[in-house]
C-alpha cells in the first residue's frame, strides 16, 4: 500500500501526469471496496468513500456516493455540508455539476430512491 502520495512535492508536469492514473485506480479501487462493504459495515464504507474524495476531489461521482450514503444512514445534516463542500469545489473549478447532482443538491433532504437518484458505477 503506497504510504503517501507520489512524487509529493515534486511540481513538474511529468509527474503530475504519472499521478493521474494512480490516483484513479486508487479511487476506483476505494469506490468498489466502499460498494462491497456497504452492506455490512456502512461506516467503514464512509471511511472509504471519504478517502477517495480526498485523493481526487474532482470525481463528482464519489462526493455524490457520499452523500447518498450518508443520507441512507439518516445524517441529512452531514449531507447538506458534503453538497455544500462539493458546490464550493465545483465553484472554485468554475464548472457546473452534472444536471442529476444539480437537482439531487437543490433537496438533499428527500430520500435519493425516491427521487431516482443514484451514484453512477
Amino acid at each position: 500500500m503506497c504510504g503517501g502520495e507520489i512524487g509529493a512535492g515534486i511540481s513538474e508536469e511529468w509527474v503530475l501526469d504519472e499521478r493521474y492514473p494512480l490516483i484513479v485506480a486508487q479511487v476506483d479501487a476505494l469506490t468498489q471496496l466502499a460498494d462491497l462493504v456497504e452492506g455490512d459495515d456502512a461506516e467503514r464504507a464512509l471511511e472509504l468513500l471519504d478517502q477517495a474524495r480526498r485523493l481526487d476531489p474532482d470525481t463528482e461521482d464519489t462526493w455524490c456516493r457520499l452523500i447518498r450514503l450518508q443520507v441512507q444512514l439518516g445524517r441529512a445534516d452531514q449531507a447538506r455540508q458534503t453538497g455544500r463542500l462539493l458546490r464550493a469545489h465545483m465553484q472554485s473549478l468554475q464548472v457546473e455539476p452534472m444536471p442529476e447532482t444539480q437537482e439531487w443538491l437543490a433537496s438533499p433532504a428527500r430520500s435519493p430512491a425516491r427521487q431516482g437518484w443514484k451514484a453512477r458505477p
